[in-house]
């Protein structure tokens, strides 16, 4: 099995859009897959908490306390701030010999000031206790993906493969994807004639990468599906709301594997532990079918071969 495409990319498209517990279990999936059975998962006990152990690395004695900022970035500094106090403190007073703790995050983007002076200041207090304080963020987790094997990266940050989908379930999550888009993109701001004329050279004239244009015919096969969720739904809005986020990661340079990438992130919108199971293909399913009609990316102009197909918003 071959590493993802673009592993990296992929990696913070993970890490962006897992938060709270959802990136805790992403955490636990990355470090056991590394550490297998000497990584013991820490997990709430009631009213006990987790004590200040989101993750224990025995026999070094690390702790890996999780931080999941929504979408990768912390509106909350100050919140965040007194909870790695909080918890460094909760840490050092269990019974575990503690011998280093990780301030483990998901913003890609980097720590806010105060944060990086909460850090400092636990660093030195860590110096104190015999403790080696630090942070494990974006970097952290590319070093390890670095080095893993191309089967263990794909199967943490890798797309399901369609030949996996369970058409069952494919149905709720397509539900689920298509209500958030309409919520997100509010009133239908155009329509289309409801055909459209689609050359057969699309995916050459697009400049498609190959492992995209698999991708792309494999989850074409579940566009009945698709447009089933569709027909219930202000299709209109989804449409339009699709092409104009196309239009805009067009005006900003991006070439076509970024824009499918962040396209998929897009509609995949949110992840949650309760819409996590099957949102990441049915956002693959609503993706494939809105290129195939050409809602996003180009028609050929010159293509004299067409094959027309229906708008799924009619």
């Amino acid at each position: 099995m071959a590493r993802p495409e673009n592993w990296s990319k992929l990696l913070e498209l993970h890490l962006r859009q897992n938060h709270g517990t959802a990136f805790q279990a992403f955490v636990n999936k990355v470090f056991g897959r590394i550490h297998g059975d000497n990584f013991v998962p820490i997990r709430a006990d009631g009213p006990k908490g987790d004590k200040g152990l989101d993750g224990f690395l025995a026999p070094g004695g690390t702790v890996y306390q999780c931080y999941g900022a929504e979408n990768g970035k912390s509106n909350k500094s100050s919140n965040v701030c007194k909870k790695m106090v909080a918890d460094y403190q909760k840490a050092r007073k269990s019974r575990i010999d503690l011998r280093a703790w990780k301030f483990t995050h998901n913003m890609v983007d980097g720590l806010t000031a105060d944060m990086a002076i909460t850090l400092d200041e636990l660093t030195k207090q860590g110096e104190i206790d015999g403790v080696e304080v630090g942070h494990f963020g974006l970097e952290g987790f590319r070093s390890l993906l670095r080095n893993m094997t191309d089967e263990d990266c794909q199967d943490i940050i890798g797309f399901m493969e369609s030949s996996d989908v369970d058409k069952s379930k494919l149905p709720t999550a397509l539900d689920l994807v298509i209500e958030d888009l309409i919520k997100s993109f509010g009133a239908s701001i155009d329509k289309s004639d409801g055909r459209w004329l689609v050359p057969a050279d699309k995916l050459a004239y697009n400049d498609i990468p190959a492992a995209w244009r698999i991708r792309m015919r494999q989850y074409y096969a579940f566009s009945p599906e698709v447009n089933d969720s569709m027909a219930t739904v202000d299709s209109d809005t989804v449409v339009a709301g699709i092409r104009h986020l196309y239009q805009d990661f067009r005006r900003q340079g991006l070439g076509p594997s970024d824009i499918l990438h962040e396209m998929h992130a897009a509609i995949m919108g949110r992840i949650t532990k309760e819409n996590a199971e099957y949102r990441e293909p049915a956002a693959m399913a609503v993706l494939a079918t809105m290129f195939e009609v050409c809602v996003i990316f180009e028609e050929n102009p010159v293509s004299k071969s067409t094959v027309p197909i229906h708008d799924p918003a009619h």
